[in-house]
């Protein structure tokens, strides 16, 4: 549940953080997994006013077994619609794992030294 955590972790506390990185996460997993006990489902609209403003850069793979892209796909244009700034990268010949393309991971570097700042 890393992505899901990450995203959960700066929804519940959001004024902790300046931006939030994820790598093949599931935006709705602990509502898939345990449904109707009021865990958030960030594909709801109704979940993501509060990631307006915010940061983020997220990577996926296509070939992901674990995670949908579909989904990540899906909550990047809403993430995006809600106000927030998203870097998205997508590695077409990966499943569920970080990003290992160079390119990729400098981005990443260097989101990371201009959200820390």
């Amino acid at each position: 549940m890393g992505g899901y955590g990450a995203y959960r972790t700066f929804y519940e506390t959001p004024d902790r953080y300046t931006g939030v990185a994820v790598f093949s996460g599931h935006p709705s997993l602990a509502e898939e997994y345990f449904p109707g006990m009021g865990h958030p489902d960030f594909l709801k609209d109704a979940y993501l006013a509060k990631f307006s403003g915010s940061n983020f850069i997220i990577f996926h793979g296509r070939k992901d077994r674990n995670t949908q892209f579909e989904l990540t796909d899906e909550l990047v244009a809403k993430l995006k619609n809600a106000g927030a700034g998203v870097k998205y990268y997508v590695d077409e010949n990966v499943g569920h794992r970080p990003p290992r393309d160079e390119e990729i991971l400098e981005s990443y570097y260097r989101w990371l030294a201009d959200t820390i700042e």
